[in-house]
Formats: C-alpha cells, sequence, structure tokens
C-alpha cells in the first residue's frame, strides 16, 4: 500500500511557486505604495509555504507491505522517512480493531509484547477489507 496523491510532485511544486510568487507581488505592490511592514509578513506566509512543501514531500514516499512469508507475517513501513520492519508468527499472532467510534478505525497485529498498527494508509472500508484478508488468509 503506498500513500495516494492526486497530483505529481512538479505540478505541486509549480503550485506552491505560484502561491508564494503571488503572495509576494502583492506585498511588493503594497511596498511600492509605501507599506513596507506586509514584507515580513508575506516572507512567513512563504516560509510556511516552504514548510508545507516539504511535510507533504516527506509523506510522499510513505508505504506498507504485509506479506506472508512461511508462517511468519512480515510487515514492512515507512512513514516520513522511517522505516520500520516488524515479524509476527502467523500462528501466534493477534489481530487487533480499535474503534473509536469517531470515523477512526485502528488495526493492530500483536504477539509476544509486540504490537504493529497497519493499515495508517487505507480508509474505514479498505480497513474493513484488511480485517476480512487477514482473518481469512493469515490467520485462516
Amino acid at each position: 500500500m503506498t500513500r495516494s496523491f492526486s497530483v505529481s510532485s512538479g505540478v505541486l511544486a509549480l503550485c506552491f511557486m505560484g502561491l508564494a510568487a503571488l503572495t509576494l507581488s502583492i506585498a511588493l505592490v503594497f511596498v511600492l505604495l509605501g507599506y513596507w511592514l506586509v514584507l515580513p509578513f508575506a516572507g512567513l506566509e512563504c516560509a510556511g509555504l516552504c514548510l508545507a512543501y516539504i511535510w507533504l514531500a516527506k509523506q510522499r514516499g510513505d508505504y506498507e507491505y504485509i506479506k506472508l512469508l512461511h508462517d511468519d507475517i512480515h510487515v514492512e513501513q515507512s512513514f516520513s522517512g522511517k522505516v520500520t520492519k516488524s515479524s509476527f508468527n502467523r500462528y501466534w499472532v493477534q489481530l487487533n480493531v480499535l474503534d473509536s467510534g469517531r470515523g477512526r478505525l485502528s488495526v493492530f497485529l500483536r504477539s509476544h509484547g509486540n504490537q504493529t498498527e497497519i493499515g495508517r494508509l487505507l480508509t474505514i472500508e479498505e480497513k474493513k477489507q484488511l480485517i476480512e484478508q487477514i482473518k481469512n488468509g493469515f490467520l485462516g
């Protein structure tokens, strides 16, 4: 599973640069009219846009793989550049589902004191399908 994005990196960068250019253009007009105090706030807005772009770019590489090899369930996840790997024996693993009731469903694999949340990139409907697949395929 990978994170879904509706636009490519290049289009996203162009959008952010366009917003920054628009902000600086408007600020420049106000500076030419003598309202120079607008310029620092425009700079702060551009810095905020830059931070938002960096945050989105870090998430672009997020993924999650769940594999069944022999009698082990292997989970490899990458969120914001941090890669974690977990292994669970399919005969000892427990599937825990936490429904907060506020439109959030959390799915965990747990065994011998180790717990890993899976399906973080999925919608609630996709998580329900994942739960059924795990119950029928991995644990069944």
